[in-house]
């Protein structure tokens, strides 16, 4: 790094690791370290560093570090690069297989990298473990690791393929580290990037604040706390794939015991009497009940059908109904859908948008409670949640579903409030083990908008959600994947049900559909990571949405109408007389 003439003297020389470049100079990361030690402070504000704690330091094409919105950097230059070269064309011959799940969707490799003999693999490793490079890193971060602890993985990420917002922290895992093998012309437009989030006031991730965009041969890392929100964004180009070993290393667990913090559980949705019920309250019982024969399609009125789509709900346990507003209620909810979004895409409109980004990525566009809600400039959209709501078309449910007694009378006596959520591109959510739902009848009534344009303004009423072209589901050898399991390139926006063993249903957003689904004890769901291939233009897309600041809905949007029914319980009745 210094000519020759200023070299420092050869006992203080920085260490040359093995068949790789010099590590940094020692008196360069004793300048980095303070940005992390302030985290192993227990007295520290994470919110709110030291005023004379340092931003950043930087070093051009050595080293770059940041404090916030949490401690990390990267290193360059750091490893030879022909070896660079090596790893990366012996990771490209490998097998890999598809992970995908809530949370990510990207190729993992079979070759297991902790054994591997593959010349430039094993030697990366080998480095990488040593004691002189991990003691770099823990003279770093000001902690000390276990060199002995190999736990590195190899990674490909195609267009659309993701690692959605999360900590990391899990055992003794303590500084997370990323080595990119990315084409040298990789930029920000690609996507890619390791986005760092920033903390509201309950220490949940908030927005973006950060992102290194990977770079050739480059070494990010940062330490794993209960704060260290991060995500893989998005790959947007259809010509270059992400490739990268990634893993941690572990704290010596005598000296670093894992540090936890509880994490908020969100309370339960709110639970309300359906109106006309024996509990509902005065104000819902006034409430004027909306004609569905106006709005459900006449089939789904008829006795014979409705015996036949309770015998198959009752021995699945969920059904699909197509076509399920007539017509006209279908095109006027669509006419006040594309007025809303196009309300949202008006420069300084304000948005609607809900997290936190662990946890959810949408849109909110309205929600029903208890009573009829306002009248006053009402759309076809809140009438619909009216409808809903209403005691008239839970009995309909109630019969369709089989979940109603001799009388015709619905046992389904409460609900959660009417939401109406829209989906675009980066939108999502997870399965979260301290989010919980309220066990019943599912209900989710779904609509398509096309991307805005000159059509716009009168959507069609079979609008289809998009399909990957022929070819885009990539048939290379190498990739081992399930016939029906998830391709390499996703569009996403389906509603998954699954258990902790098994996928139950996967349901794909669809004009006018409505789905019904009977939720159990152990049964989750989530929404698929809308990806770029729903944008308007996905050539153009640019960067991967942000949780703030975020581009406007002007691609393709799914929105799901829906609720969930409660059966009449003694605790369902307790639950909704505190409420």
């Amino acid at each position: 790094m210094s000519s020759s003439s200023s070299s420092p003297p050869p006992s203080k020389r920085a260490k040359t690791l093995p068949s790789w470049g010099p590590a940094p100079d020692p008196a360069l990361l004793d300048r980095v370290s303070p940005l992390f030690r302030q985290i192993n402070d227990p007295e520290r504000d994470p919110l709110n560093p030291p005023e004379a704690m340092p931003e950043s330091v930087t070093e051009p094409g050595v080293l770059e570090a940041h404090t916030r919105p949490f401690p990390a950097a990267r290193l360059f230059n750091l490893f030879d690069q022909a070896m660079l070269q090596q790893v990366r064309d012996e990771i490209k011959l490998e097998v890999f297989s598809q992970k995908s799940n809530d949370l990510y969707h990207f190729l993992q490799s079979s070759l297991d990298l902790k054994s591997s003999k593959l010349p430039g693999v094993s030697a990366i490793r080998d480095v990488v473990y040593s004691e002189e490079f991990t003691g770099m890193i823990s003279r770093l971060v000001g902690v000390p690791l276990d060199s002995k602890r190999v736990d590195m993985s190899a990674h490909r990420y195609a267009q659309t393929n993701y690692l959605l917002c999360h900590d990391d922290e899990l055992d003794s895992r303590r500084v997370a580290y990323i080595i990119y093998l990315v084409d040298e012309d990789w930029d920000a437009a690609d996507g890619g990037a390791l986005d760092m989030f920033d903390m509201d006031d309950s220490r949940q991730p908030r927005a973006v604040a950060r992102s290194f965009v990977p770079k050739w041969g480059s070494f990010a890392l940062f330490e794993v706390t209960p704060d260290s929100h991060h995500q893989v964004a998005e790959v947007l180009t259809a010509s270059k794939e992400r490739i990268s070993i990634s893993g941690w290393f572990h704290s010596c667990r005598e000296a670093n015991p894992v540090r936890a913090r509880p994490t908020p559980v969100l309370e339960k949705p709110a639970v309300f009497p359906l109106a006309g019920t024996a509990s509902s309250n005065a104000e819902a019982a006034e409430d004027s009940p909306l004609d569905v024969t106006e709005w459900i399609s006449r089939p789904y009125l008829s006795a014979r059908m409705a015996e036949n789509i309770r015998s198959a709900f009752l021995g699945q346990g969920s059904i699909e109904l197509r076509q399920f507003l007539t017509p006209t209620a279908h095109g006027r909810v669509l006419g006040a859908l594309a007025a809303r979004r196009r309300r949202l895409c008006e420069p300084g409109a304000a948005d609607c948008q809900v997290g936190p980004a662990n946890r959810r990525h949408l849109r909110l566009l309205g929600s029903l409670g208890e009573g009829p809600g306002s009248a006053k400039e009402a759309d076809a959209l809140d009438e619909l949640m009216r409808l809903l709501a209403g005691a008239d078309f839970a009995r309909l449910v109630g019969i369709l579903t089989g979940l109603a007694d001799g009388s015709g009378a619905s046992a389904l006596a409460h609900r959660t409030a009417v939401s109406s959520l829209m989906f675009s591109h980066g939108d999502y959510t997870l399965v979260h083990d301290h989010v919980t739902e309220h066990e019943g009848l599912d209900l989710e009534l779904s609509f398509v908008l096309p991307p805005l344009g000159a059509a716009e303004a009168e959507p069609a009423l079979d609008t289809a959600w998009p399909e990957l072209a022929a070819g885009d589901d990539d048939d290379d050898e190498s990739q081992s994947e399930d016939e029906d399991g998830p391709k390499q390139t996703s569009v996403g926006g389906e509603l998954v049900y699954l258990t902790a063993d098994d996928t139950l249903l996967s349901s794909d957003p669809a004009p006018n559909n409505l789905l019904l689904v009977l939720r159990t004890e152990g049964v989750m769901r989530f929404t698929r990571y809308l990806s770029v291939l729903t944008a308007r233009d996905p050539s153009t897309a640019g960067t991967c949405p942000k949780l703030v600041s975020r581009p406007v809905p002007d691609g393709y949007c799914h929105v799901r109408v829906g609720l969930t029914f409660i059966p009449a319980t003694e605790e369902a009745e307790e639950e909704s007389q505190e409420k």
